[in-house]
């Protein structure tokens, strides 16, 4: 019985030692994203639109509430992922990695050998702003007088209000040259009397013209490039962007062409190699269409299109070497003895 336990106990410490701790990293790859930023429209017609032309001299005034979109812009752009098809092994032993630390960046992907790779600062993500001012489209008490409000029919109540918008505009034409009692009063008031008679004149000329509120929108699309389907997105002009499958709207395709692979660098089967490796990557160009027209058109690394080449052992058995690898592509960065 005691010879059984001492044999178990032999085996378990064979076993314990076998299994050496490991680190596993991976080798990077580039995701193609397309980001579509487009414009939301939204019209409110006024309660007198009607009456806009002959009473304010306005052809153009909105006579009906409706949503419109138009694209902006369509970007395309790699992002570094890691490629979990691709991922290596190192046993952390003094005997296969002497003179060896490595140093991981957040998504496993390996960045320097004896060394960290400097990460620059990253810059404040620009803010999604809308291109045009927006007009407020919520529900106002407009500032109409008394004598409108009762004028008993919708014409005399806009004849009524079109005046009243004549007689802002002289009164602030009076104020900016001079032509009033008002003209000597100080800068800060003169600046508060003139901002409320246009903030009045707006909110009357609404009432005319309609009202417009544009926002800019943004979705992201990220594209496998081995694998995709040709029309990315569709886009209508009253709905936005739909399903590709969506027939309302115009269809947007990608293409991915002119893939470039990288020569492999061979392996000299004389070399003892290390559990270290290096990218050499290829390329492609990813273009967006509608119809003929070119939206957009963007040429990328893709270290998935590359090969991959081990250090040689030798390197790292006599000193401690510091070599940097460019995270995004997997090449080398530079090597310091």
């Amino acid at each position: 019985m005691k010879v059984r336990t001492l044999l178990a106990f032999l085996l378990v410490s064979v076993i314990a030692m076998a299994q050496a701790p490991v680190l596993n990293y991976y080798m990077p790859k580039t995701e193609v994203v397309v980001e579509v930023s487009y414009l939301k429209t939204e019209l409110e017609p006024g309660m007198f639109y009607q009456y806009s032309e002959r009473y304010l001299g306005v052809k153009d005034a909105i006579i009906e509430a409706m949503t419109m979109y138009e694209i902006e812009s369509v970007r395309i752009f790699g992002r570094t992922v890691a490629d979990k098809s691709r991922m290596h092994q190192v046993e952390l032993t003094q005997k296969t990695l002497a003179n060896m630390g490595l140093s991981l960046n957040d998504k496993g992907i390996l960045e320097g050998v004896n060394c960290s790779a400097e990460h620059p600062q990253k810059k404040n993500g620009s803010k999604l702003e809308p291109k045009h001012k927006a007009d407020n489209l919520s529900v106002t008490l407009p500032p109409l007088l008394e004598e409108q409000i009762l004028s008993g029919s919708l014409q005399r109540m806009a004849e009524s209000t079109a005046k009243q918008i004549y007689r802002i505009r002289e009164n602030r034409f009076n104020l900016l040259f001079g032509e009033t009692d008002h003209a000597q009063m100080d800068g800060g008031a003169m600046r508060l009397t003139l901002s409320e008679l246009a903030k009045q004149e707006e909110q009357l000329t609404q009432l005319f013209v309609g009202k417009r509120k544009t926002e800019l929108k943004r979705k992201m699309f990220v594209i496998d490039t081995d694998e995709y389907e040709p029309v990315l997105f569709r886009f209508s002009q009253y709905e936005g962007i739909v399903d590709s499958d969506d027939v309302s709207g115009k269809p947007y395709e990608i293409k991915v062409k002119n893939v470039k692979v990288s020569a492999s660098h061979g392996e000299d089967k004389k070399v003892v190699c290390s559990p270290i490796y290096f990218i050499s990557a290829g390329e492609t160009t990813i273009t967006i269409t509608e119809s003929d027209n070119l939206i957009a058109e963007k040429t990328l690394i893709m270290p998935q299109y590359g090969y991959e080449t081990a250090l040689p052992q030798e390197l790292f058995l006599k000193s401690a070497p510091k070599i940097e690898f460019n995270v995004h592509t997997g090449a080398i960065r530079s090597i310091k003895q």
